[in-house]
């Protein structure tokens, strides 16, 4: 019994620790956790391949004392004032395959070193095809749009008018507005699918079909120039139709030569 007495004590003497020791464990602090993070300033990125002006800085908690940049293992710089950041520009270092990591000491004195950031400096010769590779799909994709949006333009129009805007059409404008081609000089609507640009939309006119920069016009000078082209139409010379003794004439001369 008297055995049975002292295993019952060691077991409650064990669950006691456990109980007591475990709040101590669930507020043991974590470890603060720094990263190394790259902005470009001025340059080219694509992925990890970068050129030109760039800064290294920290994200984590704020109570820096100091931080250490190195490149490769070797100091770049150390910084001991807020905002604890470096600018640097890749053409000082060679070209190739580059590792960057911070050595970062706390307020408290504690000493922290970030993981490795990978990163590749590239040539003028590599920014130029990287470059090339992003802007060239770019560039097909608006031609296609463009194309696609013409086509689609040109058979919607076909359908509707088969021989084409007559001249004086009241039209509609819609929310993007209308312009005054540039081509033709017949006003036009503005499509919101047209090319916005610093100057005006680049769009492609329904009267004449050739694309141009748009600058929207106000209503009323659009009317305007619907009832212009209108009037310009009507006053347009006529030729009638030859008459039966022109066309017969004309057979007798072309057999003069049969």
């Amino acid at each position: 019994m008297k055995h049975n007495f002292l295993l019952s004590s060691v077991f409650i003497s064990f669950i006691m620790l456990v109980l007591i020791g475990s709040p101590v464990l669930a507020q043991t602090p974590e470890a603060p956790t720094y990263r190394l993070n790259l902005n470009r300033d001025f340059g080219y990125g694509l992925g990890a391949d970068i050129k030109g002006l760039f800064t290294l800085s920290i994200v984590g908690p704020e109570d820096l004392s100091s931080v250490s940049y190195y490149l490769d293992g070797e100091l770049m710089a150390e910084v001991n004032d807020s905002p604890f950041s470096f600018q640097f520009n890749t053409n000082q270092y060679l070209f190739g395959n580059h590792d960057f990591t911070a050595v970062i000491t706390n307020a408290a004195g504690q000493t922290f070193t970030t993981p490795a950031r990978h990163m590749n400096f590239v040539s003028p010769e590599e920014e130029a095809a990287g470059t090339q590779k992003v802007i060239l799909p770019i560039i097909l994709l608006v031609v296609g749009i463009m194309i696609v949006a013409g086509l689609s333009q040109f058979a919607l129009m076909r359908k509707r008018n088969p021989n084409g805007i007559e001249p004086g059409t009241r039209r509609n404008y819609g929310y993007a507005g209308g312009s005054i081609c540039k081509h033709c000089g017949r006003p036009t609507p503005r499509h919101i699918w047209g090319f916005n640009i610093a100057i005006g939309k680049f769009d492609r006119c329904e009267n004449c079909g050739k694309w141009s920069v748009m600058q929207a016009a106000p209503y009323e000078i659009l009317r305007a120039a619907e009832e212009l082209e209108k009037t310009s139409a009507s006053q347009a010379p006529t030729f009638n139709e030859k008459s039966d003794e022109d066309k017969l004439r004309e057979l007798i001369d072309k057999s003069k030569y049969n």
